[in-house]
């Protein structure tokens, strides 16, 4: 699973990041609800991609939080139940049934991070590590979102998924699961393409283990990133590391 993640970048640095990897965004809807973050919890809000309309091709910026809400919803979801929509597993996503089903075919994004955190046991013994990019370019996560009007609500809140798939082989070690990591232009573009309002084999085929020929590098980090609320920029530095590449 990915349940927590970094964006620790200023908005104007962000932007720069999506110029170096060929992402082109137009506009960043709601810039005032974003706030950079060393240790992205659930329900926290995050910086997302996404085509302004489903037919058009216009990128934007969209603050959305972190959790996926159905829109039929008509109060917000209890922690626990919040918690079963924060990832989609890639198996689930395919099959043509359930909630991923009734959004993937129109509501695709892309999640930017520098990169995620996951815990591994050792014994009674919890060790956060903290993976990403080996060059140090911004994740782009493959998510679906959603949007949601609350009964008595006039605001419609916009929330998101981040789809996990079997981890690879040097990740292994870590957890059985793994964000799917989209790298190159090609498959950041037609992932972000609903223009057609259809799931296809193709898109299906993007849903795979992060391509070791990229490089990862994972490496263990402080054990106060476990506790949500906390903020330091030594959540993301190498301490001692594991290359992945």
């Amino acid at each position: 699973m990915c349940g927590r993640f970094a964006l620790s970048l200023k908005p104007e640095e962000i932007s720069s990041r999506l110029t170096d990897i060929q992402l082109h965004v137009d506009s960043w809807l709601n810039v005032d609800e974003y706030r950079p973050n060393y240790n992205l919890a659930p329900q926290n809000r995050a910086a997302v991609v996404r085509r302004m309309d489903p037919k058009e091709n216009r990128l934007v910026i969209d603050c959305m939080k972190w959790g996926l809400v159905p829109h039929w919803s008509e109060s917000p979801p209890t922690h626990g139940s919040l918690l079963n929509t924060i990832n989609a597993r890639d198996d689930k996503v395919v099959e043509p049934r359930g909630l991923w089903n009734t959004i993937k075919g129109k509501k695709r994004c892309i999640i930017l991070c520098e990169g995620f955190f996951e815990w591994l046991t050792k014994g009674k013994d919890k060790i956060p590590h903290f993976t990403k990019r080996t060059g140090g370019q911004l994740m782009c996560l493959a998510g679906l979102w959603e949007s949601v009007t609350y009964k008595g609500a006039t605001e419609e809140l916009h929330t998101f998924t981040i789809i996990t798939t079997s981890s690879n082989k040097y990740l292994s070690f870590l957890h059985d699961r793994m964000p799917v990591i989209l790298t190159d232009p090609e498959s950041i573009e037609t992932w972000l393409d609903t223009s057609s309002g259809e799931w296809s084999g193709n898109l299906a085929k993007l849903l795979k283990p992060f391509d070791l020929s990229d490089g990862l590098v994972c490496y263990p980090v402080p054990k106060e990133v476990g506790k949500v609320g906390n903020q330091s920029a030594d959540f993301l530095k190498i301490q001692r590391f594991l290359v992945c590449a």
